[in-house]
């Protein structure tokens, strides 16, 4: 696999040495409130560090999560991933989550579109799915800007810090995302 970049950061794997920085994002309730985890313990952003990291080494590949970095300071700055790739043709789901200094600056965008473009062109997908729950508006606006389609809003769908979460499916198939930005 090519190494995954986009302008501003860097794509790269795990390694056990990215706990604080994992942490610092991770165990943050403004941003995870909108997430079907967190906010982490320390014991829950190492078992997260463990699991991705095993996870790189199966064969064949399954999920693939990413430390995002900015390429200038290679610092961790969230992370991003796609689910369910084992087989091409798979409807992958994928997401993101980013520290809430670099909310607003266009990263998630970034970030969004290279995992996209990962599931389509280098893991043979047929369609991408993400879940946003209900009040991610952000979200919600950046996956129509890469042509996502709300294809399914769900009450009470997900239970999250013992609170119940309606939550929109949106897709995204391999058609539509060759089809050029506008």
């Amino acid at each position: 696999m090519r190494v995954l970049e986009t302008r501003r950061l860097r794509f790269r794997e795990f390694r056990v040495d990215d706990f604080d920085a994992v942490h610092s994002y991770a165990s943050d309730p403004l941003v995870t409130r909108l997430m079907s985890w967190g906010p982490n313990s320390e014991d829950e952003t190492r078992a997260f560090l463990a699991t991705t990291i095993a996870e790189a080494t199966e064969d064949p590949r399954q999920n693939y999560t990413f430390a995002l970095t900015l390429k200038d300071s290679g610092g961790v700055i969230g992370s991003g991933g796609v689910y369910g790739a084992a087989r091409p043709g798979a409807t992958l789901i994928f997401g993101y989550c980013l520290h809430r200094d670099y909310w607003g600056q266009g990263l998630g965008g970034e970030a969004a579109a290279a995992l996209v473009d990962l599931g389509f062109s280098q893991l043979g997908a047929r369609r991408v799915v993400a879940h946003v729950f209900a009040g991610n508006d952000a979200s919600a606006r950046l996956l129509q800007r890469l042509h996502f389609v709300e294809t399914r809003f769900d009450e009470l769908a997900i239970c999250a810090r013992d609170t119940w979460f309606n939550v929109s499916t949106f897709e995204l198939d391999e058609h539509t995302w060759r089809q050029p930005l506008q």
